[in-house]
């Protein structure tokens, strides 16, 4: 049972390699006057690779020493920033205190009310009725 599960597994992986290899030839056929093409600019292409070698290496400090300067400049104006970012912070938790304190006090105002309701509920009997609206 295993050898016959392991030849069925075999016998896939071989199917699809030469399914993959048919579908693979017409594009290895396009490919190769390409390929030619490139061996002639092979020259081209080393020099052309090998100016921007030297032009990476030559200006790669400067863009440092660029990404520095302008690190170096932003400081202060980050330091003020972030001043400003926290007295706002700050603004905002006072607030949220100050409203926490009114929600509280609101809320006890309402519990009381409500047990000055139940007392007049079980004093008079029940809730009261709603007005009559009278039109003129």
């Amino acid at each position: 049972m295993l050898l016959e599960n392991q030849r069925e597994t075999v016998n896939t992986q071989r199917a699809i390699a030469q399914r993959q290899i048919h579908e693979a030839l017409p594009v290895l056929d396009g490919a190769q006057p390409l390929v030619r093409d490139l061996r002639g600019a092979q020259p081209w292409l080393q020099a052309a690779g090998l100016r921007l070698d030297r032009l990476a290496r030559e200006t790669t400090p400067l863009v440092t020493d660029l990404r520095a300067a302008v690190a170096a400049d932003s400081v202060p104006e980050i330091e003020r920033m972030q001043r400003e970012a926290l007295r706002l912070q700050r603004a905002t938790v006072a607030i949220q205190r100050r409203s926490d304190g009114i929600m509280r006090r609101s809320l006890a105002i309402q519990r009381s009310t409500e047990q000055h309701a139940a007392s007049l509920d079980r004093k008079t009997g029940g809730c009261a009725r709603p007005a009559a609206v009278t039109t003129a």
